[in-house]
């Protein structure tokens, strides 16, 4: 039977990562970095008992310890990462995923001074150990920063909960933290690929309007055909986006405004089905027949009438 899904417990502080799909990248320059940290401010004014205590945003992952109060963090996360979908234009609406299998995975940290701050280095070391900066501290999209004596992040709502563990001299203990990193559990590993991303594959922000173009039509009667020839131009559309772009049939379906079973059905080779005749339709043509003739119709003819 399937598992259960686990739910977040209040009070807690968890260990969350975020990736993206084959062949993307979830933040592509330095524009998205700041657009994440902007959505993210507007979901902690809805959500505001989710507190982030430390961060890094790099090319390929999103890290972050937050504090759960009142465990509403699936529905904080789920609307932080589905913003941020939206913003990301050449994602939103081309029926690719922007996230990788599920949309991020959650770890509880148990609430010990040990452990927390082992989870702050580790995620504040995150783009030295893949080689993106030589110092933690010089990664802009990190709270590494914040906890060297910098200015707080707005974005660091729980920024008080790490100080008040760090000490009262946190800036030093954090150095040390950083200079010596304790081992960790695997568990908590978050590899960095130090690999170049794979080429991500491109499709047309529009590929119903550009073979109307190129069909010497108008999108909007490609995309509702009136007609049985028009909706074989249709059907030959869904072809060309299958073989030209490789598009699957709910990127087709997307991109056309049909469900995924009507490109199916336009795109099957096989012969359609042959549809019964109705028992009124075969009587009407069996009685037309005799009129032709000239002769009366005999009841036994007529498997639909009754004898009275």
């Amino acid at each position: 039977m399937p598992r259960t899904a686990r739910k977040p417990v209040p009070g807690a502080y968890y260990y969350i990562v975020s990736r993206p799909g084959d062949g993307l990248l979830l933040f592509r320059d330095e524009s998205d970095c700041p657009a994440f940290l902007k959505i993210l401010q507007g979901v902690q004014k809805r959500l505001p008992s989710v507190e982030l205590c430390a961060f890094c945003a790099l090319p390929d992952c999103f890290a972050a310890l937050v504090f759960d109060g009142s465990g509403e963090l699936g529905s904080f996360m789920r609307l932080l990462l589905g913003r941020y979908s939206r913003h990301r234009s050449d994602i939103y609406g081309t029926g690719r995923r922007l996230y990788g299998g599920r949309r991020f995975s959650s770890l509880r940290i148990r609430d010990t001074d040990e452990d927390l701050a082992a989870t702050l280095a580790h995620i504040s070391r995150l783009p030295s150990e893949g080689g993106l900066v030589l110092f933690p501290e010089l990664w802009r999209g990190s709270s590494c920063s914040s906890y060297l004596g910098g200015p707080v992040a707005p974005v660091l709502t729980g920024f008080h909960r790490i100080a008040s563990i760090l000490g009262p001299d946190p800036v030093s203990r954090f150095r040390l933290l950083l200079d010596s990193p304790a081992a960790l559990p695997e568990r908590l590993a978050t590899p960095v690929s130090e690999a170049a991303p794979a080429e991500p594959r491109m499709l047309p922000a529009d590929p119903a309007g550009i073979l109307a173009r190129e069909l010497s039509l108008r999108r909007g009667d490609l995309v509702r055909p009136r007609g049985l020839e028009m909706k074989r131009i249709r059907h030959k559309a869904f072809e060309i986006c299958r073989s030209r772009w490789g598009m699957s049939f709910a990127e087709i379906a997307r991109a056309f405004g049909v469900t995924p079973a009507a490109v199916v059905q336009a795109l099957s080779t096989g012969e359609k089905r042959r549809r019964p005749q109705r028992r009124g339709a075969a009587r009407q043509r069996v009685r037309s027949s005799g009129a032709a003739s000239g002769g009366e119709l005999p009841l036994q003819e007529d498997a639909g009438c009754n004898s009275g």
